[in-house]
């Protein structure tokens, strides 16, 4: 039975949920997109995860595809809902509640929930903060397809909806369960279907959870995944943590950059200066243009991919960086890249990204080589799955919150260990755990097969 359907504006949010709930022993299936989900239908797992890519489109376009996705869902049998968002409040949240409002009915009551304390990003007065700064103040500003300029979230959100937004402060979350489920319902006979609720930890988030729960009321949880999390184990308990897995496979990890943010820049370079990862530096303004000059850098990149892979000694990690260089297009090419997303839906960058994958993994001897595959950005991990035919994953755990591990279902790559990770998560050094614990992950499964 599908005790929980998901819809997430990209893969990596997908996956981030997924983990939280894998960790909290449900078993989670993230599908790469809707059209995938629709071919391949239902399968065996409690939580079905639907990946839209609908983050950076305009509204009207997000809104129907989250209306096929939540309709998908509840045709499934979904006894419960959620409309995972990203921490940092991009895409059109607003117009993709409503669509999922729409579909489950006018008495269904979204409660927004958008802290990830465990990632230091709480909400305190309806303002949203990350590592201790105003969302509008970081990075986030700055991101190329969907920037956030607002950080207090019922002004952000009342942009987007056509329906009211209230809030459940901090000062609510003092009067404990009763309190918090009297403020709800109270709002809620009011007329209210959309409630921002402020949380600077987990035990607050358990709080509204267990107030949620108490409410007897059809509802729609609206977080990265913790609130949903809690809503499912239904006793707010914590997850325990997982024995650490310390033998490493000897085999190759395949990491493919598509991220252009700073943070995943400053990551891959740590990496790429181990001495036991090599790098191939891609000229993404190449596919831009398509034809000859796409596929000669596509073979180029893939023909010393493979070199390296066909190495006595391979190296630990192979970098496929498409990133460096991308970081520096020009505003014409940013321009010539987002045309070709909005006339067809295909990044011409991360598609490529997936056809020198697809190539690289084309041989059976070289896929017994790679251990894994870690991508970065979702819609790189979309596209690169896709090319590859995989059409969903199975999520097992985190390696730290918003970085998952996952293994890839059915195909000739049944099986394989992959990681996703958001573009603007981790520390300098996150790269190496990355693949370090795939290494691990991929060595656990050969010492039980």
């Amino acid at each position: 039975m599908i005790r929980l359907g998901t819809v997430a504006d990209d893969l990596t949010g997908a996956t981030t949920a997924a983990a939280l709930f894998a960790r909290s022993g449900l078993s989670a299936i993230a599908y790469r997109d809707l059209n995938a989900a629709e071919k391949t239908g239902p399968t065996d797992a409690e939580a079905i995860l639907l990946s839209t890519g609908s983050r950076a489109m305009k509204a009207k376009d997000a809104y129907n595809t989250v209306s096929r996705a939540c309709t998908l869902l509840r045709d499934w049998g979904a006894s419960r809902f959620q409309k995972r968002i990203d921490t940092t409040l991009r895409g059109g949240i607003g117009s993709e509640i409503d669509a999922m409002l729409d579909v489950l009915g006018e008495d269904c009551l979204a409660v927004v929930v958008p802290s990830m304390p465990q990632n230091h990003r709480i909400v305190v007065g309806g303002y949203s903060l990350i590592d201790g700064n105003l969302l509008a103040r970081t990075e986030v500003r700055n991101d190329v397809r969907t920037p956030v300029h607002e950080s207090f979230i019922p002004r952000l959100l009342s942009s987007q909806t056509r329906r009211p937004v209230e809030q459940l402060t901090a000062e609510c979350l003092t009067d404990g369960v009763e309190g918090i489920a009297k403020r709800l319902k109270s709002l809620y006979n009011h007329g209210v279907r959309v409630v921002v609720a402020d949380a600077v930890s987990m035990d607050d988030i358990r709080l509204i959870a267990s107030a949620c729960l108490q409410l007897d009321l059809p509802l729609l949880s609206v977080d990265p995944g913790p609130f949903t999390a809690c809503l499912m184990n239904g006793d707010i308990a914590e997850c325990k943590e997982k024995t650490v897995q310390t033998v490493e496979c000897e085999g190759t990890v395949l990491v493919a950059v598509g991220s252009t943010t700073v943070y995943s820049r400053q990551q891959i370079d740590t990496l790429s200066a181990d001495p036991q990862t090599d790098r191939v530096i891609i000229h993404p303004d190449r596919f831009l243009n398509g034809g000859e000059d796409r596929q000669s850098e596509v073979k180029r990149v893939a023909e010393e991919a493979i070199s390296m892979l066909n190495r006595e000694q391979a190296p630990r990690a192979i970098v496929l960086d498409a990133a460096t260089e991308a970081c520096r297009f020009s505003a014409e090419e940013e321009r010539q890249r987002d045309n070709a997303r909005t006339t067809n839906g295909q990044d011409p960058v991360v598609d490529s990204l997936g056809q020198i994958l697809g190539i690289i993994l084309s041989s059976q001897k070289r896929i017994s080589k790679v251990s894994g595959l870690y991508i970065t950005g979702g819609d790189t991990m979309a596209a690169i799955l896709a090319q590859l035919d995989v059409s969903c994953i199975r999520v097992h755990d985190y390696i730290i919150p918003q970085v998952d591990l996952c293994r890839i279902i059915g195909g000739r790559l049944n099986g394989m260990v992959v990681a996703s990770k958001g573009g603007l998560v981790g520390d300098e050094k996150i790269a190496l755990s990355i693949v370090q614990k795939i290494l691990q992950e991929a060595a656990r499964e050969d010492c039980s097969s």
